[in-house]
């Protein structure tokens, strides 16, 4: 290599790999309504449209000129798949404003091994179906036409990755206007991966148009001066104070070394909270063969002291924030806010860190205020935050209400007392109120039997019975033995034939029915027989503990105990009486005197259905009226007896026939 010829049209490459991924918007972006946004869109390769959602960003550039787009992640069979380097390009916005959907777009930039193992193929496949391989053949040739197979090398081919450039394009599909750009105020999110020295077809670029103003004639055919590939010879690296030397493969196979630009406007801040300064940035960049600006890595630290400027906070324009259902005491937090400020470059002041949390306020309890209106109690408390520079108290206000209030409640004290004769216990109670955030309880009331403040005074507990303490004693008999004869009747209604004749003018006489009540009859009867037994037995019953026992105690009850043994036989039965209808009707009538009997839910339900006094459904007694009538030949009216009614009903229901 004698010397490096630069020009304004860099001299195309005879032959070289690009790297391009291809996708399918999935929705129009309008440029001038949102200036930056998503991007998203379906994979192409080998002409086929994956199902695989290429996601990330697309941004205008402050002069409205350029837009850049870029892909951070791929989703593929629900899964996302974050790159590890970012596809990317920027494009001139010449005409219209609109991208509309279904465009092609051609990223470059990507890592062409990770994109393949996302798709489940090989390197080599990738690149047969992304249409990477592109090979120029002359510069000449590759400056002056365009193939149809959307492979050409030439920056007019519609669908391709232009000639030595990163950039890339959109497809035919695309919104006009969007050509091969001529440069940009964005660098190319094309960014080399300054982590390793492989040069295995990740890391491509053309050798930087160093000579603006150098004859175009100079760059065509073979003789005007020197060509160079794509290819770094080594990573970009910092060889002296912001400053990057790249170093390029010459045609030959040699290395050129040039130095990267430095563009301090694309840059902002980093901010180092721990050192407590701002460091401005800076975007190295050079200018490829199409005379666009490549950037070199992503923005970087300016060394040097007059590039940092220290941070100060300012909190007079934040308020105190309040957080609620953040797991701190109380369900909620106080937070003390102020904004981190620094003075830059531009002499100007500028926010590091808008109002946002700094410290967590405390409180520093005075006193306690009761409400017994609401029924809460209230912190009177100094609030203040601990500097994390000088550890100090830092009041921020002084005798105030604190927002935390604790409701009223009321808790058992004292000792049980115990009341043997009625099986249970009682204790007195007293109000409280629990600070959460002291972690400590507030009396309201004294612990008494008194209902202060709305308490109820006492709690009343039930001993326990324990039928693992209960003893049986001596036998004896009962004082309820012997046989009865249970009956349900009813009474008969009977009636003859009266001669009703008048024997006056008309020799004219009727026979008529006379009622009259009858005798019993007898509908269901049955014979029950009882044996009662009484047996001594010691019951243990179970006392609330007391707060200095480590066992509760136990309190036992002597007493006798019935025992009941009934039998039944059934000698009419004509009413389908069942057995818990007949025993149900002897506990109701105090023959059968089985306590346990009168407490049972069937029990409860024969009486409901079935018990209804001088209701019944057997009539005991009739009653009989008179009913006039006439003779229709005489035209004379007299009484007979021929109505009646029942008076008197037993004491309950029949179950119904079955």
């Amino acid at each position: 290599m004698k010397k490096i010829i630069w020009s304004v049209f860099f001299i195309l490459l005879t032959s070289y790999e690009a790297q391009a991924l291809i996708i399918l918007t999935n929705k129009t972006i309008n440029f001038n309504h949102k200036k930056t946004g998503s991007l998203k869109g379906n994979v192409v390769l080998g002409n086929k449209i994956q199902r695989a959602i290429a996601v990330g960003k697309y941004k205008v550039s402050s002069n409205g000129k350029d837009v850049v787009f870029n892909i951070s992640s791929i989703i593929k069979d629900n899964q996302t798949h974050n790159l590890s380097s970012q596809p990317s390009v920027i494009k001139p916005i010449n005409g219209s404003k609109n991208l509309k959907k279904g465009s092609k777009i051609i990223l470059a930039g990507e890592n062409q091994d990770e994109i393949a193992k996302i798709f489940g193929i090989s390197l080599e496949d990738y690149q047969k179906k992304s249409g990477t391989k592109a090979t120029s053949s002359t510069p000449s040739s590759s400056s002056s036409s365009s193939s149809s197979s959307g492979n050409s090398s030439t920056p007019s081919s519609s669908g391709s990755v232009s000639s030595g450039s990163s950039s890339g394009s959109f497809g035919s599909s695309s919104t006009g206007g969007f050509n091969s750009s001529s440069g940009s105020d964005y660098g190319s999110g094309y960014i080399p991966n300054a982590s390793t020295n492989d040069t295995g077809g990740t890391n491509y670029y053309p050798v930087p148009n160093g000579n603006s103003n150098s004859d175009s004639s100079n760059s065509s055919g073979g003789n005007g001066g020197d060509e160079y590939s794509t290819q770094f010879c080594k990573s970009p690296a910092y060889d002296g104070k912001n400053s990057i030397g790249l170093s390029f493969i010459a045609k030959d196979g040699s290395c050129v070394d040039v130095k990267a630009q430095r563009d301090d406007t694309k840059c902002e801040y980093r901010y180092d909270f721990n050192e407590g300064v701002a460091i401005k940035q800076t975007q190295f960049y050079y200018v490829d063969n199409e005379n666009q600006m490549k950037n070199v890595g992503g923005c970087v630290d300016l060394q040097g002291d007059e590039y940092r400027f220290p941070l100060y906070k300012d909190d007079s324009k934040c308020q105190l924030q309040i957080i609620k259902d953040k797991g701190y005491k109380g369900n909620q937090a106080y937070f003390f806010q102020t904004q981190i400020l620094f003075r830059g470059a531009d002499g100007l002041v500028h926010t590091a860190v808008d109002c946002s949390d700094y410290q967590n306020v405390q409180e520093e309890l005075i006193s306690y205020d009761k409400d017994p209106t609401s029924k809460q109690v209230k912190r009177v408390v100094n609030q203040y935050y601990i500097d994390p520079t000088t550890g100090q108290k830092v009041y921020i206000n002084n005798g105030i209400i604190s927002p935390f209030k604790f409701p009223y409640q009321e808790y058992a004290c004292g000792a049980w007392e115990f009341d043997d004769a009625n099986l249970q216990a009682y204790r007195r109670t007293q109000i409280k109120a629990f600070d959460n955030v002291a972690n400590q309880y507030i009396d309201i009331t004294s612990c008494d039997y008194s209902t202060d403040e709305g308490k109820t005074g006492r709690i009343t507990q039930p001993y326990i019975k324990l039928p693992s303490e209960e003893k049986s004693g001596t036998t004896e008999a009962g004082d309820m033995n012997g046989t009865y004869e249970f009956e349900m009747e009813k009474r008969i209604l009977t009636s003859y034939e009266e001669d009703s004749k008048n024997t006056g003018q008309c020799k004219y006489h009727r026979y008529y029915p006379h009622y009259q009540n009858g005798g019993i009859q007898t509908l269901a009867k049955w014979i029950t027989t009882y044996k009662t037994t009484n047996t001594g037995v010691t019951i243990g019953y179970q006392r609330p503990k007391q707060e200095d026992e480590k066992e509760p105690s136990i309190y036992y009850v002597s007493k006798r105990v019935k025992t009941i043994d009934r039998t039944t036989r059934v000698i009419q039965n004509d009413l389908n009486l069942d057995s818990d209808y007949m025993k149900f009707y002897e506990a109701n009538e105090n023959y059968y005197k089985d306590e346990s009997i009168k407490t049972s839910s069937g029990f409860t339900d024969f009486i409901s259905k079935y018990y209804k006094p001088k209701k019944g459904g057997l009539c005991l007694m009739y009653n009989f009226y008179d009913v006039q009538n006439s003779d229709p030949h005489c035209h004379t009216w007299w009484a007979i007896s021929n109505g009646y009614s029942c008076t008197s009903y037993n004491d309950y229901l029949l179950p119904p026939k079955k």
